[in-house]
C-alpha cells in the first residue's frame, strides 16, 4: 500500500515536471487573460506549492505513525 502511494505520488510530480518543463513562466502568464496581477499570481501559486508540499510532508507523517502503532500493537500482541 505504502508503495503505491510512492509510485502515485512520484508519478504526478514526473508529469508536473514534465507539462512544466517546456513551458517558461513569462511566456505562460503572458498570454492569461486575468484580473489578477502577474506579481499576486506568483504569490499565489508560491502558496500553493507550499500547502501542496505541507499536504505531502503531513502524508507521510499520518503513515509513519500509522506504521508504527499498528507495530507495536502486533508486537504486544493486540491484533
Amino acid at each position: 500500500m505504502i508503495l503505491h502511494h510512492v509510485f502515485t505520488i512520484a508519478g504526478a510530480v514526473s508529469s508536473c515536471a514534465a507539462a512544466s518543463a517546456g513551458t517558461s513562466r513569462e511566456g505562460f502568464s503572458g498570454e492569461l487573460k486575468s484580473y489578477v496581477r502577474e506579481e499576486d499570481g506568483s504569490l499565489i501559486l508560491k502558496l500553493a506549492g507550499g500547502l501542496s508540499i505541507l499536504i505531502f510532508c503531513l502524508e507521510w507523517v499520518v503513515l509513519t505513525l500509522a506504521f508504527f502503532l499498528k507495530y507495536y500493537a502486533h508486537v504486544d500482541g493486540g491484533f
